[in-house]
């Protein structure tokens, strides 16, 4: 009986150094994309705002993935990509210089890609009166977005005030990609 408690020992030994020797391997890294956006114009008529504020859609605009940069940078390959999550969404107002944006109060960003539908990435609700802000990203999976060549975002926001014509805005987005090697 012994001499068959010493090789099960070893046997379960091995399959949890297995185990631990593969979440140690495991990839993960954030994927960065930085785009300009202008902010649309909302003509103003001289009158006051709207009360009760008005949506306005962004244009929407084409991230290069890099996918498959991504797969040969990390000796990895498409079919042992196990996850790709919104990481980090930000948004700077970068023109005009020394101005906020106090006439936002929720910012929504959509990711959308040939073939897939558009899903909410992240969001921020509340007034915002700074220049930059981190919005929530949302617990989605964009596996089969970060796999095609292209992925698009939409961007839309509240607007409780005009904003400043010409304002234009940075979006940084960042994918956390997750790939295991030993699948």
């Amino acid at each position: 009986m012994r001499k068959l408690i010493i090789p099960l020992v070893l046997l379960g030994a091995s399959v949890v150094s297995c185990n631990k020797l593969a979440d140690i391997i495991v990839i993960r890294k954030n994927v960065e994309y930085t785009q300009d956006q202008d902010i649309p114009n909302i003509p103003n008529p001289g009158v006051a705002f709207p009360a009760a504020g008005v949506t306005i859609p962004f244009p929407k605009y084409s991230l290069v993935t890099n996918s498959s940069t991504f797969f040969k940078d990390n000796n990895t390959s498409s079919n042992l990509l196990t996850s790709v999550k919104p990481h980090e969404l930000g948004i700077t107002l970068v023109q005009p210089a020394n101005t906020n944006l106090d006439y936002v109060d929720t910012m929504r960003v959509y990711i959308s890609a040939d073939g897939l539908p558009e899903v909410l990435a992240a969001h921020e609700y509340g007034k915002n009166n700074a220049s930059a802000f981190n919005l929530t990203p949302e617990d989605v999976e964009l596996k089969s977005y970060f796999l095609k060549d292209s992925m698009y975002v939409r961007l839309e926001a509240h607007f409780i005030d005009y904003p400043d014509s010409n304002s234009k805005i940075q979006v940084r987005t960042s994918l956390a990609v997750v790939a295991n090697p030993l699948k």
